[in-house]
């Protein structure tokens, strides 16, 4: 039984412009190369607007994706990913926003953002990878599997 919120890939995939897919597939094909010369786990989901059944296939400001790697959670090990990201996909700018601390709490452990990159396509709609927890529970939220669990094989 599929999870609830679950949208299956294909479907998603297809209420996409031609350029978003091209621009997709090419991002996809760089984090399968980042899992496999790293020798980690993990997979790429896509969350947020671009997922929900109402607004999917509607013009939407990004495309939220979010890598889930095991053993990889800090900011540091996110630009790694994001250093990989730079090399391999040369065709788009690479904007960085670093974890935000939430001052209302005094505590650096608790942050208002936790960090982002935004890979932007010279056409078609630009992408923010999300950091979160890789053990986070996807729970009632809309998303899509674009890239199920695979181990990169060096």
């Amino acid at each position: 039984m599929a999870e609830e919120g679950r949208v299956e890939r294909e479907v998603y995939l297809e209420s996409l412009s031609q350029s978003d897919r091209e621009n997709l597939g090419l991002i996809m094909t760089a984090f399968l190369d980042y899992l496999d010369t790293e020798n980690l786990t993990g997979e790429l989901l896509v969350v947020g607007g671009s997922v929900v059944p109402e607004t999917r296939g509607t013009k939407r400001k990004d495309i939220d994706l979010v890598p889930l790697i095991d053993n990889q959670s800090s900011f540091e090990d996110f630009e790694k990913l994001v250093t990989f990201f730079r090399d391999k996909t040369e065709f788009m700018k690479i904007k960085v926003i670093r974890p935000i601390i939430d001052e209302e709490f005094g505590d650096p452990e608790i942050l208002r953002h936790d960090g982002s990159f935004i890979l932007l396509p010279d056409e078609g709609t630009p992408f923010e990878f999300i950091r979160i927890d890789p053990t986070v529970d996807k729970g009632d939220r809309f998303f899509s599997v674009l890239l199920p669990k695979a181990t990169g094989s060096k």
